[in-house]
């Protein structure tokens, strides 16, 4: 986010005439609504409404469901690597599908497995 540069009042008063202040301070408060403005935007895409909720709590549900049903046969250990995680680019929107199959393939799935009934800590 770009700042303006701040000035003092009082150095502008004495060398310029009143109607260029009022047009400064113009300038200033729209540049600062037009920010404030497009910040809403940007956060609002951060606010699902309640059928996006839904859906996505389903897709959430699904997955954990799947994740949970295949514990009994998961490997306590599977090599893997995370590149499409740490490929990921940040506040870029991503279809949540895609998001769960990352979580899916090289986060819960690679690496020492500690929720799998093979993991050492449970013999």
């Amino acid at each position: 986010m770009q700042t303006l540069p701040v000035i003092p009042l009082s150095l502008l008063a004495g060398i310029a005439a009143p109607e260029v202040l009022l047009a400064l301070l113009l300038i200033c408060e729209n540049t600062v609504m037009m920010s404030l403005e497009s910040l809403e935007n940007l956060g609002r895409r951060l606010e699902p409404d309640a059928a996006q909720r839904k859906e996505l709590l389903a897709k959430a549900e699904s997955y954990i469901e799947q994740f949970i049903g295949s514990l009994p046969t998961a490997r306590g250990y599977s090599g893997g690597g995370a590149r499409r995680l740490r490929e990921l680019e940040v506040g870029e929107p991503k279809p949540f599908d895609g998001l769960l199959e990352i979580i899916r393939e090289e986060v819960d799935g690679p690496g020492i497995n500690s929720a799998s009934g093979r993991h050492l800590g449970y013999i």
